[in-house]
């Protein structure tokens, strides 16, 4: 994701699809008897998911909001565009899959609740995710709501067009964005002793089918619309990103033959996957 402003104004799924499962889960959130509650996104991107869809429906200030995220241009985009836009928020660097450096102190044990859209199928280890999002809860007691964009003819697609001759050169590293829940027996079962592992309780995890439908299959494909989630079709030839997008989408359909990618009723192209939701305390 190289292009903040492409992605603001092609992120519908993930913005529909973040406030509809906080809707869902903030009756399970407990807030602070002093009203001094903190909170932390992870994987914000440019945070506009998290500040213009999710933080107005608490109907609360916070005592601190912080926007985190790898990506220092991602950032820096947010900060410049949202950060004035919330009290007392931040835009900070954080690697969730940190191994060989510590968590900031300064976020280490200072929040009250974590929430994370679509980043963590993009981390190998989900277990060191897992143990640094505990470590950044309070050490009173915390939760987290997370979503993890777990299962989809979306990484089939991507996977077989890395073994094709045309395609091949700029896919190599097609297996460190392939969310590793994509191919486990049992992903619920695996997270939630994951979770318990790391010291988490009241664990709720589910894998729910979910559908996106695009208005036609010309929408979903249009490069502008794919490009700024994409980790390949920035590295194409422009003159070939039509070609690679019309491949994508034929390959993604024939990964899941049985599903029904069109809409009968309006004749859009639905676009599905399954994703894990996941809700647990401290």
């Amino acid at each position: 994701m190289n292009n903040p402003k492409l992605y603001q104004e092609t992120n519908e799924l993930q913005r529909e699809n973040a406030a509809t499962i906080v809707r869902e889960y903030s009756s399970k959130f407990h807030w602070r008897a002093d009203g001094l509650d903190t909170i932390i996104d992870v994987g914000s991107a440019i945070g506009d998911v998290f500040l213009e869809m999710v933080y107005p429906i608490f109907g609360r200030d916070f005592q601190r909001v912080v926007c985190s995220d790898l990506n220092p241009n991602l950032l820096e985009y947010g900060r410049k565009h949202y950060e004035n836009k919330v009290k007392n928020c931040e835009f900070r660097i954080l690697n969730i899959a940190t191994e060989g450096e510590e968590l900031p102190n300064d976020l280490k044990g200072q929040f009250d609740h974590l929430l994370s859209f679509f980043c963590l199928q993009l981390i190998p280890n989900q277990r060191k995710a897992f143990q640094n999002i505990y470590s950044l809860l309070r050490p009173e007691g915390g939760n987290c709501l997370l979503t993890v964009f777990a299962r989809s003819p979306y990484y089939d697609a991507y996977q077989k067009l890395s073994k094709t001759i045309q395609w091949s050169a700029y896919m190599t590293d097609v297996e460190n964005y392939t969310c590793s829940w994509h191919y486990a027996y049992d992903p619920v079962g695996e997270v939630n002793k994951m979770l318990n592992d790391c010291g988490l309780h009241d664990i709720d995890v589910q894998l729910r089918p979910t559908i996106y439908t695009y208005a036609s299959i010309e929408d979903f494909k249009i490069i502008e619309n794919m490009k700024a989630v994409s980790h390949y079709t920035h590295r194409i030839p422009v003159e070939r990103q039509d070609e690679f997008m019309n491949d994508f989408a034929e390959a993604m359909m024939k990964a899941k033959p049985n599903f029904k990618y069109f809409n009968d009723c309006n004749g859009g192209f639905n676009f599905p996957f399954e994703q894990l939701i996941i809700f647990a305390r401290k």
